[in-house]
């Protein structure tokens, strides 16, 4: 698909937190230029924040609606001021803050509504693991993660994804636990074959 600003298409490595998305979007555009990063906080340098951490301190004061609305904004965004041309690859994209918000109250189905107007990705590749895996990989999380994470069956985490996949088209799973390379290799393999065209080239 394209956006206003000319990108040929967004590609979108979501799944639960410590499940490596920002690993794999940072590995795929080191083998080609032609895709872009893009999250939450593309734009921070941009905006009245100094850091992530006092953006973190900010959107815990703020209810479960408004807060996801101010999150999305930043995804709109960073998406409004990429590089023309370029393939976005979108670290969570609002489905990571959908099931973050969930658990404080905002129901996925609501989520889904309040972002119809954000561009529909192409392609998602969903990153699965073990849940108690992916929590412990998590080791640091940021005081956001904190305020939904804290006291939750990973196993319950591991459930909602399951959901909110079945409510969205062409997402295709890829189990992260298996060695960096080899998770690589496979969404590599995946988006060559849903696009026609060869990552590393």
């Amino acid at each position: 698909m394209t956006h206003k600003n000319n990108i040929r298409s967004i590609i979108v490595i979501t799944g639960p937190d410590g499940s490596g998305k920002s690993t794999l979007v940072n590995s795929i555009c080191k083998i080609n230029e032609n895709f872009e990063p893009v999250s939450a906080w593309s734009q921070l340098s941009q905006s009245e924040f100094s850091s992530k951490e006092e953006v973190d301190q900010y959107i815990i004061s703020l209810g479960p609606a408004e807060r996801y609305r101010f999150i999305t904004k930043a995804i709109e965004s960073a998406i409004t001021n990429s590089k023309a041309k370029k393939t976005l690859l979108i670290d969570g994209y609002w489905y990571k803050y959908a099931i973050s918000e969930s658990f404080l109250g905002l129901p996925l189905e609501t989520a889904a509504m309040l972002v119809n107007h954000l561009p529909k990705p192409s392609l998602t590749l969903n990153l699965q693991m073990n849940p108690e895996l992916a929590v412990e990989r998590k080791s640091t999380p940021s005081r956001y993660e904190q305020l939904w994470m804290h006291g939750i069956d990973p196993s319950i985490i591991a459930s909602r994804w399951h959901v909110l996949s079945g409510m969205m088209n062409h997402w295709l799973t890829i189990e992260s636990s298996q060695k960096p390379e080899q998770v690589l290799e496979e969404a590599i393999g995946n988006i060559n074959e849903f696009f026609g065209r060869e990552v590393n080239s």
